[in-house]
C-alpha cells in the first residue's frame, strides 16, 4: 500500500462519515480502530 494522504483514527460514526467522501474523491485514506469488530446496534 502506498502512503495514504489522511489517516482517520476511530472508527465511529464521525471517523465514517469523515472517511467515505474522502475515499470518494480519490484521497488515500486509511481508518484506524482499536476495536476488532463494530457495534451491530445503533446508540441513542
Amino acid at each position: 500500500m502506498s502512503d495514504p494522504d489522511v489517516i482517520v483514527v476511530g472508527a465511529g460514526a464521525a471517523g465514517m462519515v469523515l472517511s467515505l467522501p474522502l475515499s470518494a474523491s480519490g484521497v488515500k485514506v486509511v481508518v484506524l480502530e482499536q476495536a476488532r469488530t463494530f457495534a451491530r446496534e445503533f446508540r441513542n
